[in-house]
């Protein structure tokens, strides 16, 4: 029985890893290729947000 929550949460973290390298892959890019400040900090602030959400999501579902 204990295995199987295990397995639930070994598949959340590895799904947010992907999620969170996603989000900073493509975050590191487009600071580097856009001359667009303004843009760049909108980008950022919207993966801060959304780094948070799934950390305090992936929080939830561990503890």
């Amino acid at each position: 029985m204990n295995t199987y929550k295990d397995k639930q949460k070994t598949v959340a973290l590895i799904i947010a890893l992907l999620i969170f390298l996603g989000f900073t892959l493509m975050g590191l890019y487009n600071f580097t290729r856009t001359n667009f400040f303004y843009v760049n900090l909108a980008g950022l602030l919207i993966n801060s947000f959304m780094l948070f959400v799934i950390t305090k999501t992936l929080y939830k579902k561990v503890v």
